[in-house]
């Protein structure tokens, strides 16, 4: 974190980072391309301000801040990563760029078609350009887990409308470098979101 370390010796701000990616709207990875997004947008600020919980949490949502609920619902044709062509899959959450707090599914054991049924709840401060980031990797006892796909959601794309959720299937791909190939399928993940705060204006 150089910017951590130039605030402990510097008072003054460091200069403005520039975005990896200033307009994403093209980026294959994304699930609604048509979307005008920055989800890579510059900050100086090193705290995480979204907090990732179970829905069971009796916590009070702020009014003032936009939360969005992520339930996984199940998986489909998942690459098999085993022996005797099976994995044993689970998921992994964040909500990018407000958190990088890290929350995951249970493994479902041998399979390629996992249900899981598991929601998670959000604070989203910057829903015009959080996203939910969703990995899904087959679990190892010994060694390196190995990584199934990914798939990204813009948390704009469940705010804009007007029932405030949506459920749908969505492809995994390798990777969410702009650019690189899917050689292969890597199945699909079915998830349901939900959101509820402030909204912006051109709901659909």
């Amino acid at each position: 974190y150089p910017h951590a370390l130039f605030a402990l010796h510097n008072p003054t701000p460091p200069p403005p980072l520039t975005p990896l990616f200033p307009d994403l709207s093209t980026c294959p990875f994304l699930p609604f391309p048509s979307l005008s997004l920055s989800l890579l947008k510059p900050t100086h600020s090193l705290a995480c301000t979204g907090m990732a919980t179970k829905v069971a949490s009796t916590k009070a949502p702020s009014p003032d801040i936009g939360r969005v609920t992520v339930t996984v619902l199940k998986g489909r044709e998942l690459i098999a990563a085993d022996t005797f062509g099976k994995s044993d899959p689970y998921c992994t959450l964040v909500c990018r760029p407000s958190s990088w707090e890290l929350v995951k599914t249970q493994v479902v054991r041998s399979t390629v078609s996992p249900e899981w049924n598991e929601s998670f709840s959000f604070e989203s401060p910057d829903p015009e350009h959080d996203y939910i980031e969703i990995n899904v990797f087959d679990y190892d006892k010994l060694g390196k887990h190995d990584h199934l796909g990914v798939v990204a959601v813009p948390v704009s794309a469940v705010m804009r409308r007007t029932d405030g959720a949506f459920e749908r299937w969505f492809s995994l791909l390798p990777s969410l470098v702009p650019g690189k190939p899917v050689l292969k399928s890597h199945g699909d993940l079915r998830i349901r979101l939900e959101y509820s705060g402030p909204k912006s204006h051109g709901n659909l």
